[in-house]
Parts: C-alpha cells; structure tokens; sequence
C-alpha cells in the first residue's frame, strides 16, 4: 500500500502467498497500522514542509514481515515488523526426538539429557520448533512482533535498532504513534527517522518510545 505520505509493505507469505516460514497474523492489523498513520497527522504535516509531489524518500516507510527472513526488508524501513514467538518447553511432553534442534538454522536449541536448552542470545523466534515439534511438547509463550526502527539507504545508509521485546499488536500501534509523533517534533533537524538516533542518542530515543 502506497499513500502520498507514506508506504506500507507486506511480505508476500502474509499476503496469501505460499511461503513455509510464516507466521500468521490478523490480516485487519494492516488496517490498523494506517488508521494510526492517519490520526497521527502525518499526512497533512508532511505536506505542510513539501512543495510539490513527495518523493519515495520523504515518505514514512513501514514494512511487516511474517518470518526473521524479512523479504519485505523491515532493517531498512523507518518502522519495521517481523512476526514472532517465544518458545517455551513443556517438559512432560517432550520425547526428545532432537527434532527442534535438527530444524533450529540459529542453533538456539540444545537437546541434553534433562530435556531442552534454549539460547535466547540467538533465537529469533521464528517458530520453527514449535512447528516442528510433534508433540506440542514447545509453545508459545508470546506470540507478537519484533520492532525494528530508523532504517534507511541513501547516502548515509543505516540498519534499523530493534527493541528488545515481543510486542503485542496494541504495543505495536502504541509505539507507531509515538513514533511519528516524535518524528514530527523534531522533523525540522532530520532529513529521516533514522537520523533521530543520531540527534538523540540510541537509548534516549529508545525511551520516548517504550
């Protein structure tokens, strides 16, 4: 979806194409995420600052992908999603089949003679365990998205920061608003969203925002 003001993309798995990484989501959230746009003001202010047609760089890109592959490329949109789960192992289920830690491409899963150690430094909550598992015996403990921010090519190009969590879709929205809130207070300093970590600082910005 491409307004005046701003993008919207949506990988193709999350759009009805075939795709066996997705996770799926509530396909209404796509209506969300531009109602907050919308009430945020964002259109009419950006039109207020540019004389004449809007380029594809000053529009507020937002990009959601449904798997860590991220074909939509959220590192590089100014507000990115990546669909997520946290697993969580239900002991008394497990038969220790080794499964999980055959399917895990981060290798975040240990099968040991106790039953099965996650690393949460290289999980990405993909959800392949949980898919793959045959007897439920991992789950989701959240189920969400990951948050990624201020990404941006150009001439000074930057990956976006991720937040560390698992958001809800009403956490999503909320940090959405402040985003671009934000963004408007200060739009007169940055070029793009990306450059307000330059002006602030990582952790400042981090913290207007959750």
């Amino acid at each position: 979806m491409r307004t005046d003001s701003f993008s919207l993309d949506i990988c193709h798995g999350l759009c009805g194409g075939s795709c066996p990484n997705v996770l799926p989501w509530n396909g209404e959230f796509e209506t969300e995420l531009k109602r907050v746009v919308l009430e945020s003001g964002w259109p009419g202010f950006l039109k207020g600052w540019i004389n004449g047609p809007v380029k594809a760089h000053q529009k507020f890109r937002i990009s959601v992908a449904g798997c860590p592959n991220a074909c939509s490329r959220p590192q590089i949109a100014d507000f990115g999603l990546i669909r997520a789960r946290k697993p969580e192992f239900v002991r008394e289920l497990c038969i220790k089949c080794g499964l999980c830690a055959q399917t895990c491409d981060e290798d975040a899963i240990d099968l040991l003679n106790a039953g099965l150690v996650f690393d949460t430094n290289n999980c990405l909550y993909c959800g392949a365990c949980q898919k793959i598992c045959p007897t439920q015996a991992i789950i989701a403990s959240e189920d969400g998205f990951r948050i990624v921010l201020g990404g941006k090519l150009g001439r000074h190009p930057r990956l976006a920061t991720e937040l560390s969590d698992i958001f809800s879709e009403e956490e999503v929205l909320n940090v959405l608003g402040k985003a671009l809130v934000l963004y408007m207070e200060h739009y007169q300093h940055v070029k793009r969203f990306g450059d307000l970590f330059d002006l602030f600082g990582q952790d400042r910005v981090l913290k207007k925002l959750v």
